[in-house]
C-alpha cells in the first residue's frame, strides 16, 4: 500500500516539475492540480472573468452547465459585427474551456427557443473555476480551447492542444 501510494505521489511530482519548466502539456499540469472557483463579477445577468493581471499572458477557465438545460455562452460585444465565433453551446454537466487575454471578459447566457432567446443569470447557470497553480500562457488571443465535453474527455481536449 505504502509503495503504491509512494509511486502516484512520485509520478504527480514528476508531471508537476515536467510542468513548472515547461516540458509538459496543460493536460498533464491539470492532472497533478485543482480547479479553483471563481468569483467572478455579476453585470446585470452576466459573469464578468477578472482575466490576466499580465500584460502579454492569458488565463484559462473552465465552465460547467448546472442547469437541466443545454445553454449558450457568449461574449456580448457593443458591434455585433465585429463578434465573430464567440458562441459555444453547452449540454447540462457538461464543461468548456476558454483561454481569455483580456481583463474584464463578459460571458452571457442564454436558451434559445424557436422565436425566443431566454437569458439566464450566468452566476446561477454556471459553475467556474480556474487551474491552480495557474499555467503561465503566453498569447494575444481569446479563444475557446475545447467546448462541451464531460470533464475526462475536456481535459483529453485540452492536453490534445499541447499549451504551454
Amino acid at each position: 500500500m505504502n509503495r503504491v501510494f509512494s509511486v502516484q505521489k512520485m509520478v504527480k511530482w514528476s508531471i508537476l516539475i515536467c510542468y513548472l519548466f515547461g516540458i509538459g502539456s496543460i493536460y498533464s499540469a491539470i492532472h497533478a492540480m485543482d480547479c479553483i472557483k471563481i468569483e467572478a463579477k455579476r453585470e446585470n445577468k452576466n459573469l464578468v472573468l477578472p482575466g490576466p493581471i499580465e500584460k502579454y499572458t492569458q488565463v484559462m477557465y473552465f465552465f460547467k452547465n448546472q442547469t437541466q438545460q443545454s445553454i449558450w455562452l457568449d461574449h456580448p460585444v457593443r458591434h455585433a459585427s465585429a463578434s465573430a465565433g464567440w458562441s459555444s453551446y453547452i449540454h447540462p454537466g457538461h464543461w468548456s474551456a476558454i483561454v481569455v487575454n483580456r481583463r474584464d471578459f463578459t460571458i452571457s447566457c442564454a436558451v434559445i427557443k424557436p422565436g425566443k432567446v431566454d437569458y439566464l443569470d450566468c452566476s446561477r447557470a454556471l459553475s467556474v473555476c480556474s487551474p491552480k497553480p495557474v499555467p503561465m500562457l503566453h498569447g494575444k488571443s481569446t479563444y475557446w480551447v475545447a467546448e462541451d465535453k464531460p470533464w475526462d474527455d475536456l481535459l483529453k481536449a485540452i492536453g490534445n492542444r499541447k499549451l504551454h
